[in-house]
């Protein structure tokens, strides 16, 4: 019964998150010792790639009707890129801690040695308070902005930004999925077509927002067992 109760009060995201935080960790150390160990900037590597690609795109392009990349400079979109690694970097290692866990599990299940059940998106949410995390990583940005210290905070503030808002709205995606599901089994039609009507005139702001609230109050009760 306890290790059953134990399976039910496992958070299966939880060995996402922590992968995903190995992940970008991990990858900094490793630009770090290819860059002061082995005299190799993985990262100039990288955007000198890009940089080819692009090239090589626009050249090919130039004689067609439709050029996509009028008007764009190379510079342009490396400074863009670069701006983003970090978001990307993220993204890159929870995709990796997704598919490790799952595969993971998978192996497991067929070898009977092991019980644990695959993630379902609707049962998303984000570990701990994360608005005031977010919070308080934002007001370490503007003390250090405040400070002077020149360490790129509208770089940072944006990817906090666009990080969190991706993560409110995976929240808020899989908490319309929870009701919807629930208004199904209850047969409420009116609520599935005025929760739809609210979702399409809001949009992603509005599911980020819906993400954003469930992480206050918890609409589906599932941290009833995590502390906050």
């Amino acid at each position: 019964a306890r290790k059953n109760l134990a399976e039910a009060e496992y958070n299966k995201f939880e060995p996402i998150y922590g992968g995903t935080v190995i992940f970008v960790v991990s990858s900094i150390i490793f630009f770090f010792v290819m860059k002061f160990v082995f005299k190799t900037n993985v990262l100039e590597e990288f955007m000198g790639i890009i940089s080819g690609n692009i090239k090589i795109q626009m050249e090919a392009m130039k004689g067609s009707e439709v050029d996509i990349f009028n008007g764009l400079r190379i510079e342009d979109v490396e400074k863009y890129i670069n701006n983003m690694l970090p978001t990307l970097l993220f993204f890159q290692g929870m995709i990796s801690a997704f598919i490790t866990y799952c595969t993971t599990v998978f192996v497991l299940r067929k070898i009977n040695k092991s019980s644990l059940q695959k993630p379902k998106f609707a049962d998303f949410y984000l570990p701990g308070n994360a608005v005031a995390t977010s919070f308080v990583l934002y007001l370490i940005v503007l003390f250090v902005e405040l400070v002077g210290l020149n360490l790129h905070t509208e770089l940072i503030m944006t990817n906090l930004q666009l990080v969190f808002s991706f993560m409110f709205i995976a929240q808020g995606i899989a908490v319309s999925i929870f009701f919807i599901k629930k208004w199904m089994k209850q047969g409420s039609g009116k609520m599935i077509l005025l929760g739809g009507l609210v979702i399409s005139i809001t949009g992603a702001m509005g599911i980020s927002f819906i993400g954003m609230l469930d992480s206050i109050i918890d609409f589906r009760r599932v941290r009833s067992y995590k502390s906050t």
